[in-house]
């Protein structure tokens, strides 16, 4: 798969569920353009799909409590 200019796959990991926290495979992209909607061809996988800033982050119901922290980490290492 080609992947464009504007996508850049920044992390890969896998967070094991311990808790009330379930399983979690994850790749957080780094997206700095995109044309068209936004569409959710995977509803088995992801309740919802969006764009967000890092400060929208605290505000979000993700899917494990670690991944606010990772992707602002993410973020950060990015733009270093």
């Amino acid at each position: 798969m080609e992947v464009p200019p504007w996508e850049v796959p920044v992390a890969a990991l896998y967070l094991p569920g311990g808790g009330e926290a379930p399983a979690v495979a994850l790749e957080i992209w780094h997206i700095t353009g995109w044309d068209g909607e936004i569409r959710n061809v995977a509803p088995w996988e992801h309740e919802e799909l969006a764009f967000c800033t890092a400060d929208d982050l605290a505000s979000l119901r993700l899917a494990h409590p670690a991944l606010a922290r990772i992707i602002t980490s993410c973020l950060s290492a990015e733009s270093a």
